[in-house]
């Protein structure tokens, strides 16, 4: 069973009030809490995440998030301030995160196609130094910290998965409190980007899928 304590929300992405046919609501869950462990995560199907992002005029827009084409047989790890196996993210500080690792790092080397898959699209680069980065972290910032310096990568890669993304309707919009700061960080010549460096939005929310949900007409 989930734990009530660390789930904020259960949303429905497709929204199918009834099953027809053999066809499903599929349920995801916004995590925002600031207690929350890794072991609870892995209760979560892994084949892709939800990201919702948050516009500065209120709007709201998601994207399915995957592995590409070539890593499709490698689930995500999703991780709670954590990032066994992948690269750490810049703002650690900003903790406690939820770390959506794509890539492992055994499987990143120079010359290696790398990226993310935004709702059946690859988008691709090519690694140019064997730099293991290949991730999204969403940071709740517990502390108040300081966002670190780092600086951005501007590239396609790095706001695709934003301006790209399919609109919410308003009246499906998440409170304000749902959303966080944020990076996404790949290569080696990919992306690296925050809030900072991305004025289409100003936070995100990451949906990780649960199961289905059938309710028949009566």
């Amino acid at each position: 069973m989930l734990e009530k304590k660390v789930i904020s929300a259960i949303l429905h992405f497709q929204i199918k009030p009834f099953c027809l046919k053999k066809k499903h609501t599929t349920i995801y869950v916004i995590i925002y809490s600031t207690a929350c462990t890794t072991s609870l995560l892995q209760s979560f199907h892994r084949s892709h995440v939800m990201i919702r992002d948050r516009r500065p005029d209120g709007t709201q827009s998601v994207a399915r998030i995957a592995q590409i084409a070539q890593y499709r047989n490698i689930p995500l790890s999703i991780q709670w301030s954590a990032f066994d196996g992948y690269a750490s993210p810049q703002n650690t500080a900003m903790g406690p995160y939820v770390y959506v690792g794509l890539i492992p790092k055994a499987n990143t080397h120079a010359g290696g196609t790398e990226g993310y898959n935004e709702d059946g699209h690859d988008l691709t680069f090519v690694n140019c130094d064997a730099n293991i980065n290949s991730y999204f972290t969403f940071l709740f910032n517990a502390n108040k910290a300081q966002p670190s310096p780092y600086h951005p990568t501007n590239s396609e890669l790095q706001r695709h998965w934003i301006t790209a993304a399919a609109a919410v309707p308003s009246s499906q919009n998440l409170p304000d409190a749902y959303f966080s700061f944020f990076e996404m960080h790949f290569g080696g010549c990919g992306a690296y980007g925050t809030p900072q460096h991305l004025p289409q939005t100003n936070g995100a929310a990451v949906g990780l899928r649960y199961g289905t949900m059938c309710r028949h007409a009566t």
